[in-house]
């Protein structure tokens, strides 16, 4: 079985999330620093309140379940 993850969007910015994406594989930025928040996907509504404030939040992180032998 394999699973593909798709990115998309109505606004995207190519070449700056490319670059960011760059360099949180080479480690130069510490992602739990940028993270107010990790809620989980059934919670996407309650998500909005926290990451719709930019003085109160940076970035509100969902987590998807784990799917039973996805990575086997």
């Amino acid at each position: 079985m394999r699973f593909r993850i798709e990115r998309g969007g109505s606004f995207l910015f190519e070449a700056e999330l490319r670059r960011a994406m760059d360099l949180i594989a080479k480690g130069a930025v510490d992602l739990p620093l940028l993270v107010t928040a990790t809620l989980p996907l059934d919670s996407a509504e309650e998500a909005f309140q926290p990451a719709s404030d930019r003085t109160q939040s940076m970035k509100v992180q969902l987590c998807l379940p784990r799917l039973t032998g996805a990575l086997q």
